[in-house]
């Protein structure tokens, strides 16, 4: 990051940090080493996200979870919603292809850019 800030490729490189999902809030899942483990297994339910450069302001954060880190407290965020924004990012807008046949078809159907993300 800081290599990039340095050279001035921070403006026009997006970096993404993020992975398939989360973890379980509670440590001691069954399905990882049970009560007395240390286990946490696969959380679909909230997951991390980060992005930095590529027009995106430093120091906001989109999204939140509840207390216990177990579901979004405010306002939930589909992946389609950062795979818009990464598109937005890249200034691709038009999602609209044709297929072989001449039948128009979205590429990503479901998802909204995160706007308030950019400066």
């Amino acid at each position: 990051m800081e290599d990039l800030a340095q050279t001035g490729l921070l403006d026009e490189t997006l970096v993404l940090v993020t992975s398939e999902m989360g973890r379980t809030p509670k440590v001691g899942d069954c399905r990882s080493g049970g009560t007395i483990g240390a286990g946490r297994d696969h959380w679909t339910a909230c997951m991390s996200v980060l992005m930095a450069g590529g027009g995106i302001q430093g120091g906001c954060e989109v999204g939140a979870t509840d207390a216990r880190a177990e579901y979004p407290k405010n306002r939930p965020i589909d992946p389609a919603d950062v795979v818009r924004t990464v598109y937005q990012a890249m200034g691709v807008t038009d999602l609209e292809a044709t297929e072989m046949l001449g039948r128009p078809y979205n590429l990503l159907g479901k998802g909204k850019p995160l706007t308030e993300l950019f400066a």
